[in-house]
């Protein structure tokens, strides 16, 4: 997923009374979800998915591609996030005509900030698709998102023990460490920033 500001970095706005902590967690499950657990999952036709193409990105091109934020019009406000950053000038290049493209307009990677990434965008992707119509089923999340800016993926729940019973039920699907957090927070929680859309 990509998170575009109009003028600096946006990051998911935690309420001043939210509590957050990682569930317990499987120290020896693979980054990537398996591929039983991958063909499970349903089509994925929506028909404009920042999420989708960012994970296609990440497959496609060397550098584990983990998405980007902040001012691309401005080198020092823009982020991107990589899993090896010492990725190739060949493959920043492609990177740019992949993001060039979808987003219709000039963005340029040579300058930006590179930040380390834990996981790529396919593997938060996969798993997000995999772990989201289960966590949201009462009494677990009442929200789910893709945090570009922590690289990893965030559940909301609304009470402590809505909060254990995601994350004893997150140790059973074997999530690996540091993928996913739960933040106890209100019922409405800002959005992950603005995310424009192609022009037409």
């Amino acid at each position: 997923m990509l998170v575009l500001g109009c003028r600096r970095p946006r990051p998911i706005m935690h309420p001043p009374n939210e509590r957050r902590f990682d569930p317990a967690c499987e120290a020896t499950s693979a980054a990537e979800l398996s591929a039983a657990r991958r063909d499970s999952l349903p089509p994925d036709d929506s028909r404009w998915n920042p999420n989708r193409s960012a994970a296609e990105w990440a497959r496609a091109v060397p550098g584990g591609f983990a998405g980007m934020y902040g001012d691309p019009f401005h080198s020092s406000q823009f982020v991107v996030m990589l899993q090896d950053t010492t990725i190739t000038l060949e493959s920043i290049r492609a990177l740019e005509q992949r993001l060039s493209a979808f987003y219709r307009r000039p963005i340029m990677l040579t300058l930006a900030r590179r930040r380390v990434a834990r996981w790529n965008s396919a593997q938060l992707y996969d798993w997000y698709r995999f772990l989201m119509p289960r966590a949201m089923r009462p009494p677990y999340a009442t929200s789910a998102a893709i945090d570009i800016i922590q690289n990893r993926l965030r559940f909301g729940i609304s009470t402590d023990s809505s909060a254990d019973a995601l994350a004893a039920y997150l140790r059973s699907l074997a999530v690996p460490c540091g993928l996913v957090e739960i933040a106890i927070e209100p019922p409405a929680v800002a959005g992950m920033g603005f995310i424009p859309r192609p022009k037409r």
